[in-house]
């Protein structure tokens, strides 16, 4: 599918407008609560790859945050960052580079601001990244489903190694640095953003935020750990997020679902009930809402 105008706006209009709206949303946010100040600057060299354009991309970000630089003009640097896109550019092409501005934006406050205390919990400032640039880019992009489009590049990826006997947990000791590599995989690319959807539905959009806030203020410019954001929302919500943290992040595995279905009359359905149950006879519950 071709990428020449959407909703009346060319491809160089339309990411800019993408910059805009992430810079706009970061400020709001998450700047209020961040500790940050108008003092000193920062520079990278621009390197047209995907992890050297994070690199550049996140030290506009800092200018700007830091009063270098105005949003305005980080917006403008950031969309020369991006002139490889040209007019040929397809509709995943430019969905996929706004998700890339947002998710390295991101960084700044998941992974730098506040920074995990050890690699055991490395897969969670990649899921927040993840998370917000979906609630940043997605808007700008209604004509696509994105709902499918993340069943389709989670859920069966995520599912066909999780109910094998070898899975791991999304959060895994590591006892030695050198095999940090080890870590990465389906469970923490594809498994870990599902859970954090379903995160924010147990809590709701509202406390979750919050909570998020709560997060970042408390260990701005510090290290922080998983369990420690579970007790900042567990504090907020009628869910015991503890147990549902201990089953969906700490241990591996997923249950067995089925339907049970009662038929009412002239072919009706008087109820639907949805049952799990727990493959290793563990007697394990996961909590979930849709």
């Amino acid at each position: 599918m071709a990428s020449a105008a959407y909703n009346g706006l060319t491809d160089d209009q339309l990411l800019e407008g993408v910059q805009q709206v992430t810079f706009q949303y970061f400020w709001d946010f998450a700047h209020p609560v961040s500790g940050l100040t108008r003092e000193g600057y920062t520079h990278a060299p621009d390197i047209c790859t995907t992890g050297g354009t994070g690199m550049g991309l996140m030290a506009v970000v800092v200018g700007a945050n830091r009063g270098f630089v105005t949003r305005a003009q980080a917006a403008d640097r950031v969309l020369q960052m991006l002139t490889f896109l040209d007019e040929s550019a397809t509709q995943a092409q430019m969905l996929g580079r706004a998700s890339l501005i947002a998710h390295e934006t991101a960084h700044m406050w998941f992974g730098d601001l506040v920074t995990m205390n050890w690699f055991d919990d490395v897969w969670t400032k990649e899921v927040f990244a993840n998370f917000m640039a979906a609630k940043i880019v997605h808007p700008s992009f209604p004509e696509v489903d994105h709902e499918l489009r993340f069943l389709l590049a989670h859920h069966p990826t995520a599912y066909g190694v999780d109910r094998t006997e070898g899975a791991n947990p999304i959060r895994q000791a590591l006892p030695n640095l050198r095999e940090a590599g080890t870590l990465y995989g389906a469970i923490i690319y594809q498994k870990a953003p599902v859970i954090m959807r379903q995160l924010e539905l147990l809590v709701g959009e509202d406390p979750f935020r919050d909570g998020m806030r709560e997060y970042l203020q408390t260990f701005a410019f510090g290290n922080a750990t998983w369990p420690a954001l579970v007790e900042i929302l567990d504090r907020n919500s009628p869910e015991d997020l503890r147990a549902w943290s201990d089953v969906w992040v700490e241990e591996p595995g997923r249950p067995t679902v089925w339907a049970e279905l009662q038929p009412g009359g002239d072919g009706t359905v008087a109820s639907l009930t949805l049952r799990q149950a727990d493959p290793a006879g563990e007697g394990r519950v996961w909590a979930w809402r849709s």
